[in-house]
């Protein structure tokens, strides 16, 4: 920051050098302001693929989407014998697996993120509640 401008850099890669120069930057776009052009360090070498181009969910046969609900909804009964209802979905959170319309640049960014949401409805002596929890992962199977 500088007075009331602020500057902002990243690094994909977390090495000092890397790092350094994303500080580095920043302090340049701080200080100059939009006007003036600040260098960009270029990747070292080839930016590994963390994730494939795949979008989770279409990847899985609906069979294998079944069986993962399913799963869930026989283990949350298993846990708690008050368990009366399980609801379950998982889904492809947006804006995660991004890189379509990215592929005018050099590089596009592949994010997949699925969320499984679980509600469940627990009754004992005349009484019901309920609770709910999502996860996320980066890839399928959600839950090991």
């Amino acid at each position: 920051m500088s007075g009331e401008k602020t500057g902002f850099a990243y690094s994909d890669e977390i090495l000092l050098p890397a790092l350094s120069d994303a500080a580095t930057a920043a302090r340049a776009i701080a200080r100059s302001g939009a006007s003036a052009g600040v260098p960009v360090r270029q990747c070292s070498g080839a930016v590994p693929k963390l994730y494939a181009p795949l979008d989770p969910l279409a990847s899985l046969e609906d069979a294998a989407k079944v069986k993962l609900l399913e799963t869930v909804e026989t283990e949350a009964k298993r846990a708690d014998p008050r368990v009366t209802q399980v609801m379950a979905s998982a889904l492809r959170c947006s804006g995660s697996h991004s890189g379509g319309a990215q592929r005018r640049w050099a590089g596009a960014d592949v994010r997949p993120l699925v969320r499984l949401n679980v509600t469940v409805i627990v009754e004992a002596n005349g009484r019901r509640e309920t609770g709910s929890h999502a996860r996320r992962a980066r890839e399928l199977p959600v839950f090991s």
